[in-house]
């Protein structure tokens, strides 16, 4: 959100043009450090401003759904929805407690009476809030998710209209872009063009698991319902089959190809072949930089 991405920016700017040389975190160059500002600005942003579009996106999918939808599951998504759990609170503590971590060498030293300025403890404050957003915004996601998960299985699924759930899907893919932004970010910290894994390892451990976590629970309710109106389908058909008259061949032939066909439909509703690129295009920028940045690294020291 702009208001929250300005005041960041301002505290920033004051902390880099205030503090004094001497720095307990040990930046490589002015791009590094500047990058890192840049990054400790944006994300939370773009994570507060995903909060809301994701808050909007889920209540427009139970808006699309809720004719397929019984009343009690479409309060139990929205309740979901509207409230944080009581482990968001533990998740969101932790995950600053682990932006304070990443940081440890440097607090270590300020706790020991070595020099630091204004800028440490802006980049060790805006880890941290890095870090909380992170958690406020995976513990909210991953509880909607699972209703999610229990909205889509209590739908009235058509076998011949499978795209009529397609907004669960939808919405799926959004959380996976939402993350795939966020991953998207890291380069920044590395604006001097040089590789430093621990400025990737965080994100990359976090990211990609979310990403496959919040693109598949959702869709795990549809399936499980698809799957048991094929059931019930096939039964269907089975008890049209043997009250057939033996010599109908053609009625046979017709019930039967239709008994194949039903099993052959995807009990997915989404192409898997499409869920792999999304995933693969999620994580292919931040991890295509990490590989070029590796190699640059590797002929550099070859050359020495």
């Amino acid at each position: 959100m702009a208001p929250l991405f300005l005041f960041l920016a301002i505290l920033a700017w004051a902390a880099f043009s205030f503090s004094e040389s001497t720095l307990q975190h040990r930046f490589s160059a002015t791009p590094h450090l500047v990058g890192t500002l840049i990054m400790l600005c944006c994300l939370p942003s773009y994570l507060v401003g995903s909060f809301v579009y994701l808050f909007r996106e889920t209540q427009r999918m139970e808006l699309a759904l809720r004719d397929l939808a019984p009343p009690e599951a479409a309060n139990q998504l929205t309740q979901s929805a509207n409230r944080l759990s009581p482990l968001s609170i533990f998740v969101i503590i932790l995950a600053t407690f682990y932006g304070v971590m990443q940081n440890q060498s440097v607090l270590q030293g300020m706790m020991a009476g070595e020099p630091f300025n204004l800028l440490d403890v802006g980049v060790l404050v805006g880890n941290c809030v890095v870090w909380a957003a992170i958690g406020l915004v995976v513990s909210w996601r991953v509880p909607v998710s699972l209703a999610v998960q229990k909205y889509g299985a209590a739908l009235t699924i058509d076998l011949y209209q499978i795209e009529k759930v397609k907004p669960i899907t939808n919405l799926a893919t959004k959380d996976v872009l939402i993350v795939a932004g966020a991953m998207s970010f890291m380069p920044l910290q590395s604006l001097d063009a040089e590789f430093r894994w621990v400025n990737y390892e965080a994100g990359l451990l976090v990211g990609i698991p979310t990403a496959v976590v919040l693109l598949v629970i959702p869709m795990l309710g549809v399936r499980a319902g698809i799957k048991q109106r094929k059931r019930d389908r096939i039964a269907e058909i089975n008890q049209q089959i043997e009250s057939t008259n033996g010599t109908d061949v053609v009625r046979l032939e017709t019930l039967l190809s239709h008994v194949e066909r039903i099993k052959g439909m995807s009990n997915w509703p989404i192409d898997l072949g499409i869920a792999t690129k999304i995933l693969g295009y999620s994580v292919i920028a931040p991890l295509a930089w990490v590989g070029a940045a590796l190699v640059e690294n590797l002929v550099d020291q070859i050359a020495q």
